[in-house]
């Protein structure tokens, strides 16, 4: 039997300890180069991932842009500012800001959240004009989340409820006591209510000037109704240069329904020069946002020929 402290036995142990080391040390090597190699290969494929999106925005095919963008933030395992930022661009595109639950409005918060905190820290690093984008649709997405509190407010779920089984009177009762503590989403419930006659005599000019009320504490909502109300010429004497400007504010708020009325007074030359071009612009800015009167606008500009070429 060949003993521990025999000298052949020490030199195998030695011969077989180093042949080890070898093996674990060229695995080592080997599993580095393949993570290396595996992360260039990610990052090529990032990277025609990205600009696929660009040219899938340049195309105004929003949501193709935000598949491919997601695929590059995954293959790179981490958030872009470049790719946050196109993000944030895509989303605007095709979010309504005034259906407050809607999952973009919270996907683009999350969003913005990233860039501005990213921006915070590499201020030298970010371009001034994107922060002012994106500043300008943080705007929206905060004022949208404060209108989805103004209506989930006790009192406002009351009278929307009230208001829907037509007992109008209670739903007046209820949206006034929300206007004591400066709900402007019940200011411009009582303001259509006014409007409508419904549970008080038809009233133009008082509808107004809850529009009014509401307008100052934010509402969008009541920026639009009051550029209604200037395009019918009811309560107000009829003025559509001042209702496209109370559209134009409803708009940059991100309301398609504002979007669309701007569209439709450029196609009959309403408060600016007939622009077919513009109308189907402003069209097509509300239908990205998936407002259906705006998608069927844009089906008879084609069927006439109207800002582009008939088309059936």
């Amino acid at each position: 039997m060949i003993q521990k402290n025999n000298p052949i036995f020490g030199i195998n142990n030695l011969i077989i300890n180093m042949n080890n080391k070898l093996i674990l040390l060229l695995f080592i090597l080997f599993i580095g180069k393949y993570t290396i190699h595996a992360q260039g290969v990610n990052q090529m494929q990032a990277m025609i991932e990205f600009e696929d999106a660009e040219k899938a925005f340049s195309e105004e095919k929003y949501d193709q842009t935000i598949i491919h963008l997601n695929e590059a933030e995954t293959l790179l395992g981490s958030w872009k500012p470049k790719i946050g930022y196109l993000k944030i661009i895509a989303l605007d595109k095709i979010t309504a800001y005034e259906v407050y639950s809607n999952q973009k409005i919270k996907q683009l918060s999350s969003e913005v959240t990233k860039y501005m905190n990213y921006a915070d820290s590499h201020s030298q690093d970010v371009d001034l004009q994107k922060i002012r984008e994106v500043t300008d649709i943080e705007k929206k997405v905060i004022l949208s989340q404060k209108t989805l509190k103004w209506s989930q407010n006790k009192e406002c779920i009351s009278g929307n409820a009230a208001l829907n089984a037509k007992n109008y009177e209670e739903a007046l009762n209820w949206f006034k006591k929300a206007v004591e503590n400066d709900n402007p989403w019940a200011m411009n419930e009582i303001g259509n209510m006014y409007k409508n006659g419904l549970g008080v005599s038809k009233d133009y000019n008082e509808a107004m000037n809850w529009y009014r009320k509401a307008v100052g504490k934010g509402d969008a909502n009541a920026m639009f109704n009051i550029g209604a109300l200037y395009q019918g010429g009811s309560g107000v004497s009829k003025d559509v240069n001042e209702a496209m400007n109370w559209h134009v504010k409803a708009a940059d708020k991100g309301l398609t329904i504002a979007m669309n009325f701007i569209g439709y007074l450029y196609e009959f030359g309403q408060g600016v020069n007939q622009d077919y071009n513009q109308a189907l612009k402003w069209y097509k800015e509300a239908a990205n946002r998936e407002n259906m009167y705006a998608m069927n606008n844009i089906a008879e500009l084609y069927y006439f020929g109207r800002g582009a070429s008939q088309d059936y």
